[in-house]
């Protein structure tokens, strides 16, 4: 209960520093002495837009006090007035004049380096896997490990059967020579066993020495393009990047489907791995040609991999909504 509460009085600052930034002074709430200012702002967001946001935290503000209350509501509260303040300072933006940021339109040179990060993307299918490789040359080298182990076998065998006859010529009581049949036909079956074991990994050693082939021809002509592909990805990265610093810069009006994933602009914490996670996402939109005014990654795709690579954005994106 104590660490929920402290939660939200965090998220409570953190919007009340929001609101200031909104209206222009610090002591928002003394509306009489800045009556003048809010009626403009008013004017601009449309009325009473401020006043029910700010008579929201201050309602929110003394929640935080009252423990028997609990902390669900009012997080849902709290959540209700983030939605509430994000329109706020999405109508004043625009109302005021503010211009919209654009990640939509690329120049040629950006929609060239997506094509070679798909090149690429493609072309390290084709790469041969370390782990795959090494059960390949495991595979061919098998027949000369079983033909040792079925040579050692006859060998026990042919010693078998000398201490055998030995043993028969020695006219002993026959504890020799029983042992020493005993011995020759586990040799002998051992030797069985092997050959045919032999014949099945003769075969496979052979399909595995012509499926090595192919796959090292394969993954030496995707290097290339699956290299080129690194590196057009990391300059992309880029590019994403810069464009991200002017907007900030410039205090640009982010796209909904923006807002909606990471919020209006940066944080002041964890700052970096926001930016980290918005050049994601726009990458995201690029390399999978979405459109979406709304959703910032789009649907979710059908095939598992797809699926598992917008899961893994979209929680990366909720870690960044939380670190506000």
């Amino acid at each position: 209960m104590d660490e929920s509460l402290d939660e939200l009085g965090t998220r409570i600052d953190e919007l009340t520093e929001r609101l200031d930034r909104v209206t222009g002074f610090r002591s928002w709430g003394e509306e009489t002495q800045h009556h003048d200012r809010l009626e403009e702002l008013e004017r601009r967001v449309g009325d009473h837009t401020l006043h029910e946001v700010t008579e929201t935290l201050e309602l929110l503000k003394s929640r935080v006090d009252d423990i028997a209350g609990g902390a669900q509501d009012s997080g849902m509260s709290l959540q209700t007035l983030q939605t509430r303040l994000l329109l706020v300072e999405r109508r004043l933006k625009a109302s005021g004049g503010t211009s919209s940021a654009d990640l939509e339109r690329w120049p040629t040179t950006v929609r060239d380096l997506v094509e070679q990060v798909q090149g690429g993307l493609e072309a390290s299918e084709r790469l041969l896997p370390d782990h795959l490789e090494a059960m390949l040359v495991e595979r061919i080298g098998r027949p000369g490990e079983l033909r040792a182990q079925r040579n050692q076998s006859l060998r026990a065998a042919v010693t078998a059967a000398k201490a055998a006859a030995a043993a028969a010529a020695a006219l002993e009581d026959g504890t020799a020579y029983a042992a020493a049949i005993k011995q020759w036909k586990t040799a002998i079956d051992s030797a069985a066993t092997l050959r045919k074991q032999l014949t099945e990994a003769t075969a496979t050693a052979q399909r595995s020495t012509d499926d090595l082939a192919i796959a090292r021809r394969e993954h030496n002509l995707a290097v290339a393009p699956h290299t080129k592909g690194l590196q057009a990805r990391s300059t992309l990265a880029k590019k994403i990047r810069t464009r991200l610093g002017e907007i900030l810069r410039d205090d640009l009006l982010m796209p909904i489907w923006f807002d909606r994933v990471l919020g209006p602009t940066a944080p002041a914490n964890n700052t970096q791995e926001w930016l980290d996670t918005a050049v994601e996402v726009v990458l995201y939109r690029l390399m999978h040609h979405i459109e979406d005014p709304v959703l910032a990654l789009g649907q979710r795709p059908d095939d598992t991999g797809g699926a598992q690579e917008y899961d893994r954005l979209l929680r990366r994106c909720a870690r960044s909504r939380q670190s506000r």
